[in-house]
C-alpha cells in the first residue's frame, strides 16, 4: 500500500507539472496531431487498396494471386481502384493531407492502372509477394461471418455521393458480397 501510494502521489505530481508546462503540452499536443495525421493518411490509403481488393477476393473467393492471374478479377480490382482514387484523393485533400504510400504512391499507381500492358506486369509481381493470401473478407464469407464491407466499400460510396462522384462499380459489388453475408434483418442500400 506504501509503494502505491508513493506512486500515485509522484503521478499526481507529474500530472500538476505537465499541466502547468504549456511549452509541454503544446509540444505533445502538436506530436499527437502529426501521428494521428500520418495514421489517417494511411489509414484513407489503405482503404482504397482494400475497397478494390477485399470484395474481389470476396465475391471470387480467390486468393490475391488468383485475382491478379485471372483477366477478368484482375481488371474488377483495377476498375474499383480508379473509381475510389478520386473519391479518396478529394476526401483526404478536404482534410489538407496527402495520401499515403501504401502500396506505392496512390496518383502512380493510378496512373499505372490505367495502362494495361504496364499494371499486369506490375501486378504480377506483386501477385508472386502475397501468394496464396485470402482476404480478410474472403475468410469472414467462409465462416459465414459479416463482412467489413459497411466500412470500406459502403464508405467509397457515401463519400462519392457527398462529393458527386458516381460509384456504380463499388455499388455493384457492395450488393455482390451483402448477398453472401449471412442474411440480416438490414436491408441492401445503395
Amino acid at each position: 500500500k506504501i509503494a502505491e501510494r508513493i506512486a500515485n502521489n509522484i503521478y499526481k505530481e507529474i500530472r500538476v507539472e505537465i499541466l502547468k508546462n504549456k511549452k509541454f503540452r503544446k509540444a505533445m499536443l502538436e506530436k499527437a496531431i502529426l501521428e494521428m495525421v500520418k495514421v489517417n493518411k494511411d489509414l484513407w490509403s489503405k482503404l482504397l487498396i482494400n475497397s478494390a481488393l477485399n470484395p474481389v477476393s470476396a465475391i471470387k473467393k480467390y486468393s490475391f494471386r488468383e485475382i491478379i492471374e485471372n483477366k477478368d478479377s484482375r481488371e474488377l480490382f483495377k476498375k474499383l481502384y480508379r473509381e475510389g482514387y478520386p473519391i479518396v484523393k478529394r476526401k483526404v485533400q478536404s482534410q489538407k493531407q496527402k495520401l499515403g504510400n501504401f502500396i506505392g504512391p496512390p496518383a502512380i499507381v493510378n496512373s499505372i492502372f490505367k495502362n494495361t500492358y504496364l499494371s499486369d506486369f506490375v501486378l504480377s509481381l506483386v501477385a508472386k509477394k502475397f501468394g496464396e493470401v485470402e482476404s480478410s473478407m474472403l475468410q469472414d464469407i467462409r465462416k459465414n461471418k459479416p463482412t467489413e464491407i459497411e466500412y470500406i466499400n459502403r464508405t467509397i460510396i457515401e463519400l462519392g455521393k457527398e462529393y458527386s462522384i458516381k460509384t456504380p462499380i463499388n455499388e455493384w459489388i457492395y450488393s455482390e458480397v451483402k448477398k453472401l453475408e449471412p442474411k440480416s434483418k438490414e436491408k441492401i442500400k445503395c
